[in-house]
Parts: structure tokens; C-alpha cells; sequence
């Protein structure tokens, strides 16, 4: 009996040696679902990213059309003074001598 407990334990290192360099099912497992996992999280930041964007260029689209507005109204303020400022100066006479 002694000579089959040695042998026995050879062949327990044996097979271990054989394996040691291979993962296990559950190592393979476990590895795979943090690749997975990886990639999720990867999705879900890349769609919060266009959620922020999509914001972004609504609330710049936004911005411009009020922009816009108040370039309008602005000329159209311009435009006014200068005729009111040139209808002040054809209107003027200036004092005589």
C-alpha cells in the first residue's frame, strides 16, 4: 500500500502540472463575463455621451434662432437711427450770422 500512495500523488501533480497552464472553466467564465461587462459599460458611456450631445446641439440651435432675433432686431434699431439721424440733419438749419 505504500507504493500506491506515492504513485497516486504522482499522478495528482501530474494531471496539476497539465492543467496549470490552462483556466479553468470558471476562470474561463468569469474572464468573459468582465470582458462583457467591459463592453456594457463602454455602451452605456457612449450613450450617455450622445444624450449630452444631442442636448448640446439642441440648446445651440437654440441659442442661435435667439441669436438671430436679436441680430434683427438690432440692424433694424440701427437702420432707424441712422435715418432719424439724417432726417435731424436735413431738418437742421444752422443759425444765421
Amino acid at each position: 500500500m505504500k507504493t500506491r500512495i506515492p504513485a497516486a500523488l504522482l499522478a495528482a501533480a501530474a494531471l496539476a502540472a497539465c492543467t496549470a497552464g490552462e483556466a479553468s472553466f470558471g476562470e474561463r467564465l468569469r474572464t468573459e463575463g468582465q470582458e462583457t461587462a467591459a463592453v456594457g459599460d463602454r455602451w452605456i458611456e457612449g450613450q450617455q455621451m450622445v444624450e449630452r450631445g444631442e442636448k448640446l446641439i439642441r440648446e445651440g440651435r437654440k441659442d442661435v434662432r435667439s441669436g438671430e432675433r436679436k441680430i434683427d432686431k438690432g440692424e433694424d434699431l440701427v437702420e432707424d437711427g441712422r435715418e432719424m439721424m439724417a432726417r435731424a440733419e436735413r431738418t437742421y438749419s444752422p443759425p444765421a450770422d
